[in-house]
């Protein structure tokens, strides 16, 4: 009987790959694909290896892996995670195996049913008849806080539009476990719920002593709270954050939300006067991207921030000056000399960077920049600052 179903998959096969005219079927794809349905766990796994490196099995392969992750048991947790991953590089054509799946979620098994979550995720839109055990299972809180956190994303990424996942993702909103509530958050994006009504949890959120839950929730405020100065101020806080990755993230978060936020930029101006050179600094970043309509009001702050004690500072408000009004370009170039002789090649580099942008505005340093310090960090700069200095005439 096992010989014969053998044989019978084997034809199976091969008149899927004829119907669907797929080039490279040879006989070992065929036997490996009849492996993965029939075969031992090891043989399974060895032959999805031999699969992935064709990398044209299609539906076929889709099929018998869908049906032997169907067929697994609870105890054969390798072989089950190694079919999940070979299903979640299909995506939405992996749609068979969301039966499999549901079952998966259903049992218990927390490891396996966070792969099962995942393979839906990939799977999108149609997974959709995998919604009521999702709930199901998150209300019944059968895997507690753990697979809560994860469920808000699966509902968000497999139906965004559907009035029972934004119940779920609301209900999650107030949650007393903090990081179910991020994960709520983080899913309020996909789905695009009105946030205003939850920005006490997202503040609350933010003032968490755990940094990857700030790491984790930054885009999430700037996607949702891009026209509210709070999302400015909050992450004006966190670019002086003590971890590295929650800084830079914060820092690139408000250069992309400068420019849609104008009404942001009273907030950014407060910046220019902060203790912290940090926050001057992604201040004076910030404001460089707005319209130089409406900023002739700082330029008394920015005009004293040139000669601020941290040279990034300086430089950068030289940058502004220049920017929004030529007649301080006296002053910015003046600014960008120190920093291309400053004992920093990191200060180098930077006022380089600016002075290369000014091209032709540049041109009465240019002897100052072709002999300042060479080495490996500034070298290239040099060129390329002057270069643009030589194609551009002085304005």
């Amino acid at each position: 009987m096992r010989y014969a179903a053998l044989i019978s998959s084997v034809l199976s096969v091969t008149c899927q790959a004829k119907a669907q005219n797929q080039p490279g079927f040879e006989t070992p794809l065929r036997n490996a694909i009849a492996a993965v349905q029939f075969g031992t766990a090891r043989e399974a796994e060895k032959a999805l290896d031999q699969i992935e490196a064709v990398g044209m099995a299609g539906r076929p392969a889709i099929t018998a892996v869908a049906t032997r992750l169907r067929e697994s048991s609870v105890g054969q947790s390798r072989l089950r995670s190694r079919l999940m991953r070979f299903l979640a590089t299909w995506g939405a054509d992996a749609k068979d195996a969301v039966p499999a799946l549901i079952t998966i979620i259903k049992q218990g098994d927390v490891q396996a049913a966070e792969e099962a979550q995942f393979v839906l995720r990939t799977i999108g839109r149609n997974a959709a008849s995998a919604i009521p055990a999702l709930i199901q299972t998150y209300e019944s809180g059968l895997y507690l806080s753990y697979y809560e956190r994860n469920v808000v994303l699966t509902l968000a990424a497999i139906s965004p539009t559907a009035p029972a996942v934004q119940r779920v993702i609301r209900d999650a909103l107030a949650s007393e476990n903090l990081h179910i509530r991020v994960f709520a958050i983080r899913a309020s994006v996909i789905v695009k719920l009105p946030l205003v009504d939850y920005l006490s949890v997202v503040c609350q959120a933010l003032r968490t002593t755990d940094e990857h839950v700030r790491f984790d929730l930054i885009p999430a405020l700037v996607a949702l709270c891009p026209a509210h100065s709070f999302a400015v101020s909050f992450l004006l806080e966190l670019v002086v954050d003590r971890d590295h990755a929650v800084r830079t993230q914060a820092f690139e978060a408000l250069i992309s939300l400068a420019p849609r936020s104008l009404h942001a930029a009273r907030v950014y101006r407060q910046g220019l006067l902060n203790n912290c050179e940090s926050v001057r600094y992604y201040s004076l970043r910030a404001l460089s991207s707005f319209p130089r309509a409406g900023q002739q009001e700082v330029i008394p702050v920015v005009e004293s921030l040139a000669y601020d004690s941290d040279p990034f500072v300086a430089i950068h408000a030289g940058r502004m000056l220049w920017h929004f009004d030529r007649r301080y370009r006296n002053l910015a170039l003046e600014v960008l000399c120190r920093g291309i002789n400053h004992s920093s090649p990191y200060v180098r580099a930077e006022a380089l960077q600016v002075l290369c942008q000014m091209k032709g505005d540049a041109a009465p340093v240019r002897p100052f920049i072709a002999c300042c310090q060479h080495d490996e960090w500034t070298e290239v700069q040099v060129r390329a600052t002057l270069a643009a200095i030589d194609a551009a005439k002085p304005s």
